[in-house]
């Protein structure tokens, strides 16, 4: 079965992430800090990856250049959910790094459900 992580250092965000994604029948699990999920996506390879790019210690784009780095994770499809703007007004942002996807915050549960099983479609294309 396909699944998702999601990453946050914010705990009450990842958990509203996991449980809007549980609500549509996505199996999900949450990390809180980049070290943890680096360690989680290399044991359990999920589908889909969700980050938040601002984290302490390791941070998002860090995050996704090991991954990426990652030769037994090269099917997982990696989104960054940022209140950053600036990401989305750049068109190659996400290409450049490693991205398969940019969502700007707050998201909305739809735009999220509907991206990330767009993603889980992809990721099991690609497998």
């Amino acid at each position: 079965m396909q699944s998702v992580l999601v990453v946050d250092d914010e705990v009450d965000l990842a958990r509203l992430t996991r449980m809007r994604l549980e609500s549509a029948g996505i199996t999900a699990a949450e990390c809180y800090d980049g070290v943890s999920a680096l360690t989680f996506i290399r044991q359990h390879r999920p589908a889909v990856v969700i980050l938040d790019w601002m984290m302490p210690g390791l941070d998002g784009l860090e995050l996704v250049r090991l991954v990426r780095e990652d030769d037994s994770v090269t099917h997982t499809r990696i989104i960054l959910m940022t209140a950053r703007a600036e990401a989305e007004t750049h068109d190659d942002f996400a290409e450049s790094h490693g991205l398969d996807l940019v969502l700007v915050k707050p998201v909305s549960r739809a735009v999220l459900i509907e991206s990330v099983q767009a993603e889980l479609r992809a990721a099991a294309h690609a497998a």
